[in-house]
């Protein structure tokens, strides 16, 4: 079968088989194959029925697999093309920190900036400092929203951020608040988390995808 699909990729040379086409000899050479075999085993001389059946059965049972395959050929191509072709999906690892949380660094624009994933909190929430690091002025903001955090209810003022980046996975027009609160850190909560494909925590690694 091999030499039949090779014999004739080198005799077409340059005018070689569209993809599709070349799938249709293949799976054409394989039930000539098949039924050659079979054909050779049932015309021995000294075959016996039962003998010659049993070497037989297991090439018709791949003729009919691939007899069904040619017939849905074009769903298995389809199915292979978009396995093939589909971009892997962006993907960061981030490992437990001592304190039992995981912290991630990302990049808001091109400020280095260092979040707690908090599930716990409907929102990106950044700190008092966090927010002066990013030039952005708490005195010309509007705390109007009320956020629950772990030291209660506080005042919080709305901003837009251009672009959230950790490793190779990067959120665009994200909605964060900045807090007036005491917390020490800033927290990456559900708005963003949201946005991914798909957040897995397994062996103290958590792994987020696009």
């Amino acid at each position: 079968m091999l030499l039949v699909t090779s014999a004739l990729s080198l005799a077409l040379g340059r005018h070689a088989l569209p993809a599709w086409q070349i799938g249709d000899v293949f799976w054409f050479a394989l039930l000539l194959a098949v039924g050659a075999f079979a054909v050779l085993v049932l015309s021995r001389p000294n075959a016996r029925p039962i003998a010659a059946g049993a070497s037989v059965a297991p090439w018709l049972a791949l003729a009919m697999l691939a007899a069904v395959g040619y017939g849905h050929r074009g769903a298995i191509g389809d199915v292979a093309q978009r396995a093939l072709l589909a971009p892997a999906r962006p993907c960061a690892a981030i490992p437990i920190s001592p304190d039992g949380g995981y912290r991630i660094d990302a990049m808001i624009g091109s400020t280095a900036m260092r979040f707690l994933v908090d599930t716990g909190a409907s929102d990106v929430v950044f700190t008092l400092d966090d927010a002066r690091r990013l030039g952005i002025d708490p005195a010309q903001l509007d705390f109007s929203e009320k956020v629950m955090t772990a030291n209660g209810v506080v005042s919080a003022a709305p901003v837009k951020l251009a672009t959230l980046t950790i490793g190779p996975i990067t959120v665009h027009d994200l909605d964060a608040l900045i807090s007036d609160g005491e917390q020490d850190v800033s927290l990456l909560g559900m708005r963003f988390i949201q946005t991914l494909a798909e957040v897995t925590i397994k062996d103290g690694v958590l792994t987020i995808r696009q």
